[in-house]
């Protein structure tokens, strides 16, 4: 495989390409536009340091801002401190920070690997780096949190897990102790679960070993990050506030699926999630049995198992805020990395299970016909178990699998799934591999992908030719390995070769490529949103309160720097985290204005129906409601998205592409 090349040089190279074009996707697709992805999702710091330096006027006629429950991670502080003592504008701690993610991942999976005394960590590290790149396959949970780089908390406790884990690999307790401290001081909900499936494994080593530390230091560190983890606990929820009734919080919390997958455990949740999360984690079990982390599996697993169940029948809401099920996320990015490391190679039985399992996990929200998959799988895994059972690894064409099947154009599920089963007995079959070998084909594969998720995300007409020049280069030198690789089989290998690129080719032919030019790549692109925060920052009082576009859930705040009236999704969900009864009041008395009975809106209207119910209202009234805004509620301003008609008594102060600034006449 990829990380088996016998020429050292050879391997070292396409490990730094591999390494590089993966640095050089996530440029384009998480670096490069990265202000107009904050001024449309509202998912930044930008607004958490307006609010804490004064920035956004302090007006009680504006909505509370989305950015409040930020103050309880220490890393909103960390941007909030360089800001104020450094200067340091949020928009470039924001690249800073996304490129600290990016690192952390390698660097946390490179030393965990080490710490399992895996060789070749860091080819590995390069192919497990491809995963969170180039998909988002990893990133699957109970509780439905999804994958994104923002620059900060939602991948980094993840992957200093990762280092924490690690320090307990190499006994190293004081370090895994602080290391779960910073997890829990980044983001507590994740911590706790954290602390809670990992901490009394690292007590039970503790008492194992405790002739052989230094238990004064031992001590020391769980009295210091206790102590610190009580002072922070406290600092979040020191409020004094009235908080919202428990039932009505629950209430209206599952309705607009903050992060709540289901309701009840039914054959659907056993069949999809259960069963699969548990067969990862005896897998997690298997690998690690000789280790001081053996049960880590079934103790994340554990956890999840509780989470969920007290989301289904639990009534509390500081408990379920905690999404504990959501840990499972971290049984499938270790699951993903054991696997790849080929830390202790499995029976094919676990290896055909855990390859079932991910094919469940990964496309939870897109079975439809369950049925029919789950019939297809066992036959194909029936096939290999009789005549493919020996040696069977799933490494390295897992890996890769899991990337096509999520983001190559073609919508042939089945062929790649296929294709994949084929691939595993190809590199594992005995006469196969003594015919050729498939060991480049990780590489070439990562860079065919980029290439592709390159034109979906730019589509510019200059590419065509390079990407044309990119497929005839990488085609004939993956023949040149070949033929050095194998001489005799040439042939042989040509014709697989050829296969492969005919397959990455079609897909490259059916992107469709917009006529754009050199410079509009190159150049800064800006949204019409965007530009109507910068225009309201410049031209309008600090104290001015503006309506945002209430189709837009988040964003209005960062980059104008100016109070909201509110949107409908910050009114179901600004006040989830805190429970501030005055919050969620405030939220009911501005919805009266577009319905009658606010709270039974709520409940009987999911997420997008509610936004596009209360959209509806405010781009199709009259202007006594306009005017009931602006006489009752001080909104000075309104924005106006350009799909709707735009009303006669407004006067438009300034437009963009997308969005009218409008005043009433």
């Amino acid at each position: 495989m990829f990380y088996q090349i016998e020429n050292k040089r050879t391997r070292t190279f396409l490990t730094k390409l591999t390494l590089i074009i993966l640095f050089v996707f996530f440029f384009f697709n998480n670096i490069l536009d990265t202000v107009n992805n904050i001024s449309y999702s509202g998912y930044s710091q930008i607004e958490a340091v307006n609010l804490l330096s004064g920035e956004l006027a302090d007006n009680p006629k504006a909505y509370e801002s989305t950015a409040e429950a930020k103050r309880n991670s220490v890393l909103t502080w960390v941007y909030f401190s360089l800001f104020k003592f450094f200067k340091i504008e949020p928009l470039n701690l924001i690249y800073v920070f996304k490129i600290i993610e990016i690192l952390t991942i390698f660097f946390s999976t490179k030393f965990l690997l080490s710490s399992l005394e895996v060789k070749n960590t860091l080819n590995k590290s390069v192919l497990y780096l491809a995963i969170p790149v180039l998909s988002t396959v990893g990133y699957k949970n109970w509780a439905n949190y999804g994958q994104i780089f923002t620059g900060e908390w939602y991948q980094l406790p993840h992957y200093l897990y990762f280092f924490c884990i690690g320090f307990i690999l190499r006994k190293k307790y004081i370090n895994s102790i602080f290391t779960l401290l910073a997890i829990f001081l980044l983001h507590p909900s994740k911590g706790i679960a954290f602390i809670i499936s990992t901490g009394p494994i690292i007590l039970y080593l503790i008492y194992k070993n405790k002739d052989k530390l230094n238990m004064n230091k031992v001590n020391l560190s769980i009295i210091v990050s206790t102590i610190i983890s009580l002072l922070f606990t406290y600092f979040v929820i020191s409020s004094t506030a009235t908080t919202i009734e428990d039932h009505l919080w629950e209430s209206i919390t599952k309705v607009h699926n903050w992060h709540i997958l289901m309701g009840n455990f039914n054959l659907y949740f056993i069949v999809v999630f259960f069963f699969p999360t548990l067969i990862l984690s005896y897998g997690i079990y298997r690998r690690l049995e000789s280790t001081d982390l053996k049960y880590l599996g079934f103790s994340l697993f554990t956890i999840s198992l509780i989470g969920k169940i007290y989301d289904v029948f639990g009534n509390i809401p500081e408990i379920l805020k905690l999404t504990m099920h959501r840990t499972t996320e971290n049984i499938i990015l270790i699951s993903i990395l054991l696997i790849l490391s080929q830390f202790k190679k499995l029976d094919y039985k676990i290896g055909i299970l855990e390859l079932g399992s991910f094919y469940l996990l990964i496309y939870q929200q897109n079975v439809i016909n369950i049925n029919h998959q789950i019939l297809l799988l066992g036959f194909i895994y029936f096939l290999i178990l009789i005549y493919f059972k020996d040696n069977f690894e799933i490494s390295l064409p897992l890996i890769f699998y899991l990337i096509l099947f999520e983001n190559l154009s073609l919508n042939s599920n089945v062929f790649y799934f296929l294709l994949f089963c084929l691939s595993v007995v190809f590199m594992n079959y005995e006469k196969f591999n003594q015919l050729i070998s498939l060991n480049y084909l990780g590489p070439f594969l990562i860079i065919y992908l980029v290439i592709i998720k390159l034109s979906n995300l730019i589509g510019l007409n200059f590419f065509n030719f390079t990407f044309l020049i990119l497929y005839v280069a990488g085609f004939l030198f993956m023949l040149l390995l070949f033929y050095k690789l194998r001489l005799k089989n040439f042939l042989f290998a040509s014709i697989f070769a050829l296969t492969f690129s005919i397959l990455i080719f079609v897909n490259i032919a059916n992107i469709s490529i917009s006529s754009k030019n050199l410079n509009y790549f190159f150049s800064q692109k800006t949204n019409g949103y965007y530009e109507a925060q910068i225009w309201s920052k410049n031209n309008t009082y600090k104290d001015a309160i503006f309506f945002p576009d209430p189709t837009i859930s988040y964003a209005w705040r960062d980059f104008s720097e100016r109070n909201s009236f509110g949107t409908p999704r910050e009114f179901v969900t600004t006040w989830v985290y805190s429970q501030k009864n005055y919050v969620f009041q405030d939220a009911v008395n501005r919805l009266s204005i577009f319905v009658d009975n606010p709270v039974d809106t709520m409940l009987s209207l999911d997420k997008s129906e509610f936004i596009n119910h209360i959209s509806q209202i405010y781009y199709s009234s009259e202007i006594d409601l306009y005017k009931e805004l602006v006489d009752e509620w001080e909104v000075s301003y309104f924005l106006w998205n350009k799909n709707y008609a735009l009303p006669s008594f407004f006067e438009v102060i300034f437009e963009t592409d997308t969005h009218f600034i409008l005043i009433l006449n």
